[in-house]
This record gives C-alpha cells, structure tokens and sequence, in this order.
C-alpha cells in the first residue's frame, strides 16, 4: 500500500471508527478472496469486481487500525534511542500491513488482538537493528526491557538492586546470556566526539581522542637505523 506521511495517515485513520467483529471477519474474507488471485493476469469480470473490493477492504483495515500503531510506537518511543515516533510508526505500519495479509478470521480472536503482536514485532526489530551501533539479535530487545522493568519494580518493592541471578531467572535465560546482552546496552562513545564543556585537560574544542595519553615508548625496542 502506498501512503503519505504519518500525520496525514493519523488524521485520516479518525474518519474511520473501530471495526465490530462482524465487520472484521467480513473485511477478512474479502481480503483473503482478493489475494488468492492476485497474482493471476487473466481476470474474468467476476474476478475483477472480487480485486476491486479486497482492495477496498484492505485499505479500510488499514485505516481502522492505525491508531493501534501509534499506540504501540508510543509505548516504545522512550526506548527507541535513535528513531523518532515517525520512524517507529513507519515500521509499525509495515507489520499492520502483514498482519492483515496473514489474519485468519476462522480462529476465533480478535483482528486487533492479532494485529498487536506484528505491529509490536516490526517496531521491536526496527530498534534493534537502528538504535545501535552494535548489532543485537531481535530478541535481545525484549529480554534488556524485561530485565530493566524487573530491576525497576524490584528496586521499589525491596529497596535495592536484585541479582544478575534473579533478572536472568525472571527472563527465563541464563546469567551468562543475560551479563552478554547488558554489556552491550552500554552507550558507544566515538573518540572524535568534542567535548561538550571546558576541562582541565582541554576545552570544548577537544575530542576525547585528545586527551588520550599517548603510551610511553620503550626505548630498549626501538631499532636504530
């Protein structure tokens, strides 16, 4: 689906109200009609007025369902480090466009219920792979937000910080995994970053490269030519 920028697509997602469960399973099979034949290039007239109308149905889930975007790349944005709201919503609009894609109506749950999961999954994905210099696996995300909320409600309930042992338990992995993951939330610095204030080694002009000593020559290795 091609569409313009975010703030166009959130205005006009509001013209369209939610869907009812009859309305969804009805969309769904129009959907599911259209791309069962989509690939197809010899279309009779019935087959033409089937692509016309899972067309429609696919732009209006789409359309009903952006407000669930915004409400999961708001949930995330505190945690997106680089990416911006519109980036999260660009990505989360691509798992709402496979959710519609892959939504089985006969299973007996709800569209948006089912949209969630891809809409969280692609922003999940998105911030692993952009919001670090160091690429993590997909999953690492979820288990670094796990831990943090952990240590957070933790914290408030006993006062102090719990065990790398009792984060790990409650992410249902092991410490060592859990120690690897951790060390690589730690922020990367580059050496050629100014410095943002006056030092006593230096001034707002310097980079950390700078005030890096230089390591002293032994001169027992040196070579005379």
């Amino acid at each position: 689906m091609s569409y313009q920028s975010e703030d166009w697509l959130i205005r006009e997602s509001h013209k369209f109200p939610l869907l009812t469960a009859a309305q969804e399973i009805q969309l769904a099979r129009q959907v599911q009609a259209w791309l069962a034949i989509r690939d197809k290039t010899d279309l009779t007239k019935r087959e033409r007025a089937i692509v016309r109308k899972g067309r429609r149905a696919y732009e209006t889930f789409f359309l009903a369902n952006i407000r669930l975007v915004a409400s999961a790349a708001g949930r995330v944005i505190r945690i997106s480090g680089c990416l911006t709201f519109e980036d999260l919503m660009q990505e989360g609009m691509i798992g709402l466009e496979r959710a519609i894609v892959k939504f089985d109506h006969t299973r007996g749950y709800k569209f948006s219920t089912y949209a969630f999961n891809w809409i969280r999954q692609s922003i999940n994905r998105a911030i692993s792979r952009h919001s670090r210099l160091i690429r993590l696996p997909d999953n690492c995300t979820v288990y670094i937000k796990a831990a943090k909320e952990f240590t957070a409600a933790y914290e408030l309930k006993h006062g102090c910080k719990p065990s790398l042992e009792q984060m790990a338990a409650h992410c249902n992995i092991t410490p060592h995994t859990l120690r690897a993951y951790m060390m690589h939330t730690m922020e990367v610095m580059s050496l050629d970053q100014r410095l943002s204030g006056s030092t006593p080694h230096g001034d707002e002009r310097s980079t950390y490269l700078e005030l890096i000593q230089a390591p002293e020559t032994d001169e027992s290795l040196q070579v005379e030519l």
